[in-house]
């Protein structure tokens, strides 16, 4: 495989920062992502720095889990003087990110405190924080701005990247603490951000392959894939076919992924808990949808090890939203 420094999808050292934008564009969204799960699957979480400057906002959460008893802090109105690049310093809650190496190592810190969205504690409070690092795995993937209306730009650059990482470090929840080894993914993105679309995302990553695969759906008709596939060599997916049974309490299914390549990659996905995530805020007009991201272990048809990974889902119970003049 390319080096993980390597730039094969046009992805450089700077993009680990921030971008030029229009001030003045309420849709502009800078992001970036961060999970990770266990070997064993039994301690996982995400966490995600977005900044909207054209809102005046920044829109942070975290959500970690011990033993598929969620702990969530969502803060969907951060002023934006809150915020100094990704780093946050908010009334109950901080988050810091050290670029190591960029395209290749880093940590981020947090600490703060939430509220148990499932499991024996559910609606309690409890304090959090860890120290993780995210080592890559393989290249920043990236298909560059494709164009496509809503989310591309005429004067400001425009681009995401995804990729594919190690990950060691220390969660603590309520004062219980657990050493992390395993594996995850992060992301990058930054440019205007168009909400009202339903998506399938799907993140899995071992120490012999990986994948990130995504179909996004603009309307009841209109559809988008994408991805990577990584293992020998890191290919772009062209087609990710999902097949799931999505009911109150659960996802799964199961999923195939092809790349520009023809490599496929089938299996069952086996739910092993969700937790919600409320963006009822960012579509327009603002309405609910059913947005979750369930932990998942991935078992692929080819016999070969199960993954672990995120299995993130958004849908409009009422319908694709319409903007309003």
């Amino acid at each position: 495989m390319t080096a993980p420094g390597d730039s094969p999808f046009g992805i450089l050292p700077a993009d680990e920062g921030l971008h030029p934008h229009d001030p003045e564009l309420e849709s502009w969204n800078e992001s970036i992502f961060y999970d990770f799960v266990s070997r064993d699957g039994r301690t996982a979480g995400h966490v995600r720095v977005g900044r909207m400057p054209g809102q005046g906002r920044v829109w942070a959460w975290c959500f970690l889990a011990f033993d598929g008893a969620w702990l969530a802090y969502e803060a969907p109105f951060l002023p934006l003087e809150l915020a100094r690049d990704f780093d946050v310093d908010a009334p109950g809650f901080t988050f810091a990110r050290e670029i190591v190496a960029p395209l290749v190592d880093s940590r981020t810190m947090a600490r703060g405190r939430g509220v148990f969205v499932s499991g024996p504690r559910a609606g309690e409070e409890a304090p959090f924080s860890f120290d993780l690092r995210f080592e890559a795995l393989g290249p920043c993937h990236s298909i560059g701005d494709r164009g496509v209306e809503g989310h591309t730009s005429d004067d400001f650059e425009t681009n995401r990247f995804e990729q594919p990482v190690r990950v060691v470090g220390e969660v603590v929840i309520d004062g219980t603490s657990r050493a992390v080894e395993g594996f995850g993914e992060r992301d990058h993105s930054w440019g205007p951000r168009d909400w009202n679309i339903e998506w399938t995302f799907l993140a899995l990553s071992g120490p012999e392959r990986q994948t990130m695969a995504v179909r996004v759906q603009f309307d009841e008709e209109t559809f988008f894939d994408t991805g990577y596939l990584a293992g020998s060599a890191m290919r772009t997916v062209e087609e990710a076919e999902f097949a799931l049974s999505i009911e109150p309490s659960r996802v799964a299914g199961r999923v195939c992924v092809r790349d520009d390549a023809g490599r496929e990659l089938r299996g069952a996905l086996e739910p092993l808990s969700q937790a919600r995530i409320d963006a009822s805020h960012a579509f327009s007009p603002p309405q609910p949808s059913d947005y979750r991201r369930t932990l998942v272990r991935f078992v692929p048809d080819d016999g070969g090890a199960p993954l672990f990974g995120f299995l993130e889902t958004n849908r409009f119970p009422h319908g694709f939203p319409v903007p309003q003049d």
